[in-house]
């Protein structure tokens, strides 16, 4: 087993393969060395596509792509700073605020990072933000986009872990709004000690202009949560109704993106969803081989055997995934450690809904800390700014936001609160 790690270690690094390549060839060499028949490899990989929940993954990806190409993005935008931009910083909250929107319809923080980021960054700039703020919020509210759901985090670690995902969706809200929430009280005080101006006066009348503008876009996420959460349709439904209703948003009502411009939108949704479902169905060949030689079993039969307490071993966890997430992107992080660590959470008696959002809160870690920092190393591409002063600027958001997860792991109310209350406690 360890052997197998080092390959796959020295396969991506060293030799800077695509992680799919390297998982299949360390999934192709464990059923060569274990003297497994190789025609299961490739039902194995068929098989983990063949999930009618995973057909959600590319339709909320278009959904996204959609949205942010037209122009339904920059009127979230004025909708958010309608709301919040009476507030010192002004335009970081209204960023912030919209990434809470935009969540409920990318369910990706890097989709969410290149179109708010692209708008809002420069339009901070002019009014005197400091460079390294704009982009370190831009950043950290991007990542809100695989916490409040329709997340392709969650979808992945939904097929991964069998949880209901209704569930795990509605788990979702409460802690991603609250992270959305302790992210204002940073920018806040930040904003406070630099002087850093308001955005334009608080006017119930200008809120409902703003809400006129945007309640199309807005009835794409509220179809989310109450479709889904509600259960008048599956999380699949529910992606193919939005992407229906981002097609005519985005063509007929808002007019920011031509007919002739959507087989473009299609074609870019199509090659980041051809990334995910082929690393999802390599992935699982390399997770039945764990599973089938007890790896994950005898892993957690040995961190039990330590005799730790429950709230250390919950540590454990967290410190081991947050050293994986700063090399290894959100999606393998899920499909490779999720297999692992399920029978320790089964003895720890951990709700597997609650260890979901705890490992989506490292995942986002993972998103913000170098040298891999996926959604990072994005908002500065789009700033044109170098990682290591955006990193240095982080500081105090990367602490609230590694205290926050410490609270997510040890509070497990605030991700099961909702999900209990709409399902029933389990």
């Amino acid at each position: 087993m360890a052997g197998f790690f080092i390959l796959l270690i020295i396969l991506l690094i060293m030799f800077a393969l695509p992680i799919a390549l390297s998982l299949g060839m360390v999934g192709l060499l464990s059923y060569i060395v274990g003297d497994h028949s190789l025609i299961n490899f490739h039902g194995q990989m068929t098989d983990g596509l063949a999930s009618f929940v995973i057909l959600a993954v590319p339709l909320f990806i278009l959904t996204g792509e959609i949205l942010a190409s037209g122009a339904v993005a920059s009127r979230m935008i004025d909708f958010a700073s309608a709301l919040v931009g009476w507030i010192s910083g002004g335009l970081a909250h209204a960023n912030i605020v919209t990434s809470m929107l935009f969540a409920n319809v990318s369910g990706s923080a890097v989709a969410d990072a290149a179109s708010v980021g692209s708008i809002l960054i420069p339009e901070m700039e002019k009014r005197g933000f400091a460079k390294d703020f704009s982009v370190v919020v831009t950043s950290y509210s991007a990542s809100i986009g695989i916490l409040i759901p329709p997340s392709i985090g969650m979808i992945l670690y939904s097929v991964v872990s069998e949880v209901s995902i209704a569930r795990l969706f509605a788990a979702g809200y409460i802690p991603g709004v609250l992270y959305g929430i302790c992210l204002m009280f940073v920018a806040y005080f930040i904003a406070r000690k630099r002087n850093y101006p308001t955005h334009e006066p608080f006017s119930l009348p200008n809120v409902a202009h703003r809400f006129n503008r945007t309640w199309v876009a807005l009835l794409i996420p509220a179809t989310i949560v109450f479709g889904i959460v509600g259960g008048a349709f599956t999380p699949t439904e529910a992606a193919a109704i939005t992407t229906a209703l981002a097609i005519v948003a985005a063509t007929l009502i808002y007019r920011g993106m031509r007919f002739r411009d959507l087989p473009r939108s299609f074609i870019v949704a199509g090659r980041r969803a051809a990334n995910v479902l082929l690393l999802l169905s390599i992935s699982s060949v390399f997770s039945h081989y764990l599973i089938t030689e007890g790896i994950p079993q005898a892993m957690a039969a040995t961190i039990m055997s330590w005799g730790l307490p429950a709230y250390m071993v919950t540590l454990v966890i967290i410190v081991f995934l947050v050293i994986a997430g700063i090399f290894l992107h959100g999606a393998p992080m899920i499909l490779m450690l999720v297999p692992i660590f399920l029978p320790l959470v089964d003895q720890m008696g951990m709700d597997r809904v609650h260890f979901g959002l705890l490992f989506i809160f490292c995942v986002v870690i993972g998103e913000q800390t170098p040298p891999v920092a996926s959604v990072l190393l994005t908002t500065c591409g789009v700033a044109n700014f170098p990682i290591t002063r955006a990193w240095s600027a982080s500081i105090p958001f990367f602490i609230m936001l590694i205290c926050y997860t410490l609270l997510i792991a040890y509070v497990p109310q605030i991700s099961l609160i909702l999900p209990d209350l709409v399902f029933g406690a389990r």
